[in-house]
């Protein structure tokens, strides 16, 4: 988090996902998105991954929880490459700039 790309791509990667106005993912939203970059990508893995972002357990994965998933698993970045890479952000980037952190 403390490099401006990957600090970019996590907030570009939390609003693209949020629908309504919302300022939250829920379970079905996280899973459509998931399903078009993982093939067979069942309910249980949808739900194994909700609950790794849904720290509190509250039904809803905020920004906060978001942020701070993706701190302690920035690999988790790559499953929302697809949205980043439509808006512009370079994959290359993105990785190298992070494994310089």
């Amino acid at each position: 988090m403390k490099q401006p790309l990957f600090r970019q791509a996590c907030e570009l990667s939390f609003t693209q996902r949020t629908t309504g106005g919302n300022d939250y993912i829920l379970e079905h939203e996280l899973g459509d998105f998931l399903g078009r970059g993982i093939l067979d990508l069942n309910a249980d893995e949808v739900h194994g991954m909700f609950n790794l972002f849904d720290s509190d357990n509250d039904g809803k994965i905020s920004k906060d929880a978001f942020d701070s998933c993706l701190r302690k698993n920035p690999l988790l970045i790559a499953h929302f490459l697809p949205c980043l890479l439509h808006k512009g952000f370079s994959s290359q980037k993105l990785v190298l700039e992070r494994w310089r952190a």
